[in-house]
């Protein structure tokens, strides 16, 4: 199965019950939560109610702004209405989202933040282990991997219900129309019901 890294806490919170509402001089509302995991490797997030209303940006960074994760739009609204946000390399993290005013309770009642999973093993030189290529594999750092430099970009880490890791990669189709398709392994254990 996946490897695990990450301890999930279940919460419930809210924009109606945590975090400070700020208005802005351009008219618009912040709403700002920090999360305190003091002592963990990493920090990622999962709402399971996310509905980012049109005038909404998103933005998920370490409480230091060290590390920032692209600002999310309502073009980032998906059919299952979760958001899982990327491992944030920092044990404190800050969630900032503005809007539109006459958005604020579309906003509140479609927002609910579920997990915060703290990360107790890292990745790479955030204090994990870099594991090593099997002997029918390629290692793509050594030079016998230099011949793959094209394909070795479409490896990818997948975050599984906020706790564990997988690797995959992003393929293409025969229609070669960048529908983004991931490929990961059955041990993965990635369905159509836990795939957001």
């Amino acid at each position: 199965g996946p490897r695990r890294f990450a301890v999930s806490r279940s919460i419930s919170a809210t924009p109606a019950n945590h975090g400070t509402w700020e208005h802005m001089s351009d008219g618009r509302m912040l709403w700002r939560l920090s999360i305190d995991a003091r002592g963990s490797l990493n920090v990622n997030l999962g709402f399971e109610e996310w509905n980012l209303p049109a005038s909404g940006e998103a933005w998920i960074s370490s409480a230091n702004g060290d590390w920032v994760l692209n600002p999310i739009t309502a073009e980032d609204n998906n059919s299952s209405n979760e958001l899982w946000t990327a491992l944030i390399p920092s044990d404190q993290a800050l969630i900032e989202v503005s809007m539109d005013a006459e958005d604020r309770d579309h906003f509140i009642e479609n927002t609910t933040l579920t997990h915060i999973n703290v990360g107790y093993r890292g990745f790479g030189s955030d204090g994990g282990t870099r594991g090593t290529s099997e002997s029918c594999n390629v290692d793509v750092i050594c030079p016998l991997g230099d011949n793959w430099r094209d394909e070795i970009p479409s490896v990818g880490l997948i975050i599984i219900g906020g706790s564990g890791a997988c690797t995959g990669a992003m393929i293409n189709n025969t229609f070669q129309d960048e529908t983004p398709y991931f490929l990961t392994a059955d041990h993965c254990g990635i369905s159509a019901s836990n795939d957001q």
